[in-house]
């Protein structure tokens, strides 16, 4: 940097010699541009000045003319405190289904399946505080319980707040089944703005489109179809196991929970062997 200022006085001292006269202005400018140099050619060098016992700084117009070393860092995004919490909550709350946790008086009705399904139901019923009743009608079919008063009678005198209609089975091969579209209608007009859940039959032959009709009427959220499960069954080919039974009523209780549009709490029960509920039976048809 000394050389480059001292260049510039010989400069002006040797234009005066030889009886050049340099305009003031014109001397500043060169004063500045050997300033400027000496700058330049500091920050660009690898060593270090001292000047009185302190280093003198180094002008960042080596960076500029350098260029970037490395990649520029990509810039960091914090969100403001709380909004993540307020996201995770939303998300928890859009993801978690609103489950009935209230007691339910749980009454199931209909044909002879109901007895492979009582006593895991009974479980379900004390482990989750649930009362319950039951109602089977041997042999019954939708026409059995659409026509007269009985559906009506046992709705009046259990009063339940969620209802288990397990019916279909002796339907499987009726003809004309689009005949049965106003008698499950019927029943749904008796059981009113109470919780529904109807129990599709296991089917051990093909139908001939009862499953597909209740579903139709009750709605696939409140209808659990059965028709594809499979079971183990006993002499008679047509009822399931006991232990079939138990599997079919911890699948239809998780998907009353998960996927029905009347979920209602049926954990799973820690212990089984709940006492047998109140049956009212009725005999077969005539």
């Amino acid at each position: 940097m000394s050389v480059e200022l001292e260049s510039t006085c010989l400069v002006t001292r040797e234009s005066r010699r030889l009886g050049f006269r340099i305009e003031p202005s014109l001397e500043l400018v060169l004063t500045l541009a050997a300033v400027w140099g000496a700058l330049t050619t500091y920050a660009l060098c690898p060593w270090k000045l001292r000047l009185l016992g302190r280093e003198l700084q180094k002008s960042e117009i080596s960076e500029y003319l350098r260029g970037p070393t490395s990649a520029p860092e990509k810039p960091q995004f914090h969100p403001i405190r709380g909004t993540d919490t307020l996201l995770t909550n939303s998300l928890a709350a859009v993801a978690t289904r609103a489950v009935d946790e209230t007691p339910q008086r749980i009454l199931i009705l209909g044909d002879s399946m109901i007895e492979g399904l009582l006593p895991r139901l009974a479980d379900y019923s004390r482990e989750n505080g649930h009362s319950l009743n039951a109602v089977i009608w041997y042999a019954s079919r939708t026409i059995d319980w659409a026509q007269g008063t009985r559906l009506a009678e046992v709705l009046n005198a259990y009063r339940p707040t969620f209802v288990m209609v397990v019916l279909g089975s002796s339907e499987l091969r009726v003809r004309e089944v689009d005949k049965r579209e106003a008698l499950v209608e019927q029943m749904l007009r008796a059981i009113g703005a109470r919780k529904l859940v109807w129990i599709g039959p296991p089917n051990w032959t093909r139908d001939t489109g009862i499953n597909a009709l209740i579903q139709r009427c009750v709605g696939k959220g409140r209808f659990f179809r059965s028709a594809e499960l499979s079971f183990e069954r006993k002499r008679d080919g047509v009822h399931p196991t006991l232990t079939s039974s138990k599997h079919w009523m911890d699948v239809a209780a998780k998907w009353i929970v998960e996927s029905s549009d009347v979920p209602i709490k049926l954990s799973t029960p820690v212990t089984s062997g709940a006492p047998r509920p109140k049956v009212k039976v009725f005999a077969p048809p005539s």
